[in-house]
C-alpha cells in the first residue's frame, strides 16, 4: 500500500479546502475493517482528520483540511484505524504546507479599515502587502472570505455581517 499522491500540497491558514490522498487499497482495507485517518502536524498543532472516499476517483480518499496557525510546513500521515479501536499503521506521506494567502490578507485589511470609510470607496483600488482586489477571482471570494473572516482572531465584541454584491 505505497505510492500515494497527495494533492494539493499548499494550503491557505484559514483551511476549508480539501486535500485528496490516491493508492489507497479500498477493498484491502474493507476486508480488514479499517478506516483511514489523516494526521497533520505542526509545531503547536495537531489534526486528526477523517476521510472520505472520492465519488468519482477509484482508491482516493478526501478530507477538509481544517485552519491552522501559524503558517508553516507540517507533515503529513495516513493513519489506518481498527474498528476496535487500535491504530493499525502510520504511513508519512509528505508535507503539507500551510501559508497565508491574498484572502486572509485581504480579511486582515477590511476588519482593519471598517470604521474608515474611505478605505473602502474605490474595490479596483483596494490593495495590500500581498493582495489586490484587481487580482482576485470573484467566483470563489464569499466562501474563501468567510474562511478567512472565520479563522481570524477578532477582539471580543466584534461581529461582521458580509454580503457583496454587485462585484462579480
Amino acid at each position: 500500500m505505497r505510492g500515494y499522491n497527495v494533492t494539493p500540497r499548499v494550503a491557505p491558514v484559514c483551511g476549508g479546502i480539501d486535500i485528496i490522498i490516491e493508492g489507497i487499497d479500498h477493498l484491502n482495507l474493507k476486508r480488514q475493517e479499517k478506516s483511514t485517518l489523516v494526521a497533520i502536524e505542526g509545531s503547536r498543532q495537531r489534526h486528526l482528520c477523517s476521510t472520505v472516499s472520492h465519488p468519482s476517483i477509484p482508491n482516493t480518499v478526501v478530507c477538509a483540511i481544517p485552519e491552522h496557525e501559524p503558517a508553516e510546513e507540517c507533515s503529513l500521515s495516513l493513519i489506518f484505524f481498527g474498528t476496535v479501536n487500535d491504530c493499525i499503521e502510520i504511513i508519512p506521506i509528505g508535507r503539507l504546507q500551510y501559508q497565508t494567502d491574498q484572502t486572509q490578507l485581504l480579511a486582515v485589511y477590511l476588519a482593519k479599515s471598517v470604521h474608515d470609510v474611505e478605505s473602502l470607496e474605490d474595490w479596483d483600488e483596494i490593495r495590500g502587502t500581498g493582495f489586490s482586489l484587481c487580482n482576485e477571482d470573484f467566483a470563489t471570494l464569499d466562501e474563501r472570505l468567510c474562511a478567512a473572516f472565520h479563522h481570524l482572531l477578532l477582539r471580543t465584541g466584534i461581529h461582521i455581517r458580509m454580503r457583496l454584491i454587485g462585484y462579480i
